[in-house]
């Protein structure tokens, strides 16, 4: 472990036998959390790549190549304190004529928890790396690097920019003509579903395009909220949800031809599977090319 301020050790004591963590602030859904540093935020840029290249080294083996260490020592990864891009004016999204069909006529969607996609059995859109991050959250005195694998109450819709990309399997195509409309109904929807139950909250929506690179690093500011629950030494969703649901807008770089764009809608508990929606004003801002 290379030398960085380092304020206090790896909390992978925390960790529980179902794989959830847990911790002062209770119990984190879908959180295995394998790590968890405080470092001093003067730490140099050096060792933190250095320290970043250490955590995906030894929990991200699997993924972790000459690839990725060259990009974690250039910090060519994704940077949330780095402007973000205005939203498209058309989006795209492939899929099976019934499905397609559903949202267009009827306002039928299907959200799917992230790490749905992790064990989907469609080559297409199966990618094993999709719960799996190594988050630096930057703050004004402190710097938070958690090592986990996440995925089961965040629920994902994915589009693309290019109306040309193709999937093998998916013969259909709908255009969402208003991206900010869309998203909009969505995230009511998903409200009022938790409110008419009384649980499970939508607790923060994000959406944008993806970016495309070899390791699972991103690095975001860290909201003064969620620093001060870090000072205290609290583990809990504040302080390992740091960049939710930003973190999911990372993708290999051997996807980067399918120019995804991705809408997150994070909760507060688990959903233990697809979330079926049925929202009619959807129709006014889609409709079907093929």
């Amino acid at each position: 472990m290379p030398n960085g301020h380092c304020m206090l050790p790896s909390m992978a004591q925390y960790m529980t036998s179902t794989g959830l963590t847990g911790g002062p602030g209770g119990p984190v859904p879908s959180a295995s959390l394998a790590s968890h540093m405080v470092l001093d935020a003067r730490i140099s840029r050096e060792d933190l790549a250095k320290t970043l290249a250490y955590c995906h080294r030894t929990y991200l083996p699997e993924w972790t190549s000459s690839d990725v260490e060259l990009e974690i020592a250039r910090g060519k990864y994704l940077d949330l304190r780095s402007p973000s891009r205005p939203t498209p004016s058309r989006l795209y999204k492939m899929w099976p004529a019934k499905h397609a069909d559903n949202l267009v006529k009827l306002g039928i969607i299907r959200l799917n928890p992230a790490l749905y996609f992790t064990t989907v059995e469609a080559p297409a859109i199966k990618d094993e790396r999709e719960a799996a991050f190594i988050e630096c959250g930057i703050g004004v005195e402190r710097i938070v690097v958690n090592a986990s694998t996440i995925g089961r109450h965040s629920l994902l819709f994915c589009t693309t920019t290019d109306r040309s990309v193709r999937f093998e399997g998916y013969d259909s195509c709908v255009e969402v003509t208003n991206p900010e409309g869309f998203l909009s109904e969505l995230s009511n929807a998903l409200q009022l579903r938790s409110a008419a139950s009384g649980a499970n909250r939508l607790m923060q929506v994000g959406h944008s395009r993806c970016s495309y690179q070899h390791s699972r690093v991103v690095v975001g500011p860290m909201h003064g909220f969620n620093e001060h629950l870090v000072k205290l030494g609290e583990i809990s969703w504040d302080t390992i949800n740091i960049l939710s649901p930003q973190k999911f807008f990372i993708k290999g770089a051997d996807n980067q031809p399918e120019r995804e764009y991705r809408m997150v809608f994070t909760m507060e508990f688990d959903v233990t599977g697809p979330v079926d929606l049925e929202i009619k004003k959807l129709s006014d801002y889609c409709r079907r090319l093929f």
